[in-house]
């Protein structure tokens, strides 16, 4: 139980600014510019916990109160107008609690020296674009985030995934794809598609073609490549959790390609070749497709069986079988 209580805050409201006039679209653009410029609560809460993790007062140090006062303006602002006063923003060192890392893959430091002079003022963390080593550091925190933090065995919650994981792939019949397979079998128990497997298996191939130009295109390595769950997420992560700033461009321009790639598998489920065709057999086609991804998966040379395909087949036989139940 807490040994000390205290008061909440209460900070009186700033009045909204009024302009006097009615709005024009030219207010409601400074203001969307305005708001983009002096959004920095995320900023202020996170350095607000790392002061107080590292301050003798913790949430009762002075910094602490102010930046406690600051977050209340930064959550008012979108209706006041009224900015944070960023050059009141306390300075921080580069050093963080263990519970604020990027990933697991992060030194920890049992004892760390916390100098305040390095004019740090709680921004993200720093990647180095060389060798992507962290500029920031991170040390044990003694308080109680960081203790609940380390109680818990990353180890022992990966293992179970992986546990599970490797049952489903024994498992054939109870797994999520064969349990969607089966349901759409039982509402379209009368409709023919096995003329449309040729046709499914053209399709997954392009599909997973697609997917593995991508995967080798945003490679950082010639030898090791971008995972097929990176592009379906449309982040690359990094070596240390946090990615680069170059991996984060990297991943705009992925995710942008591999959205086409997806929305013209699509369309060809529900078109065909010729993407002005009716959708009249857009259920067929897409029971084809579903069917082939999870009964002929195909095991590809240095990069395994890719399993992707079979949720963009299932979101469209999905929603057909839907439009099928409900006419």
């Amino acid at each position: 139980m807490p040994t000390k209580w205290s008061a909440p805050a209460s900070y009186a409201s700033a009045p909204p600014i009024d302009i006097g006039r009615e709005v024009l679209r030219s207010d409601m653009t400074d203001f969307f510019l305005k708001f983009m410029e002096n959004d920095q609560l995320g900023r202020l809460s996170t350095l607000h916990q790392t002061l107080a993790d590292q301050k003798p007062g913790g949430v009762f140090d002075p910094d602490c109160i102010l930046l406690a006062e600051m977050c209340s303006t930064a959550v008012d602002f979108s209706k006041t107008g009224i900015p944070v006063n960023l050059t009141k923003i306390p300075k921080s060192s580069n050093v963080r609690p263990d519970f604020q890392a990027p990933g697991p893959r992060v030194l920890i430091e049992k004892s760390i020296t916390i100098d305040g002079e390095d004019g740090q003022d709680g921004d993200e963390d720093e990647v180095d674009e060389i060798d992507e080593a962290p500029a920031t550091r991170y040390y044990e925190s003694p308080k109680i985030l960081g203790q609940l933090y380390r109680a818990i065995d990353e180890h022992v919650f990966f293992e179970q995934i992986q546990r599970q994981s490797r049952s489903m792939r024994t498992s054939h019949r109870s797994s999520l794809a064969e349990q969607v397979w089966q349901y759409v079998r039982r509402e379209t128990a009368l409709i023919e598609y096995e003329h449309y497997l040729p046709f499914a298996r053209d399709t997954r191939d392009a599909y997973e073609e697609n997917m593995i130009d991508t995967m080798r295109e945003n490679s950082s390595h010639p030898m090791h490549f971008v995972s097929e769950v990176e592009v379906f997420a449309g982040e690359i992560l990094g070596k240390y959790g946090a990615p680069s700033k170059r991996q984060r461009e990297t991943s705009t321009s992925m995710k942008e390609k591999h959205d086409r790639d997806v929305a013209y598998t699509v369309q060809c489920i529900l078109h065909g070749q010729d993407e002005n065709a009716s959708t009249a057999e857009a259920l067929e086609r897409s029971m084809a497709c579903l069917d082939v991804a999870i009964h002929e998966a195909k095991t590809r040379k240095r990069f395994g069986r890719l399993v992707s395909f079979t949720w963009v087949a299932a979101a469209v036989c999905l929603k057909e079988v839907e439009k099928f139940v409900g006419s």
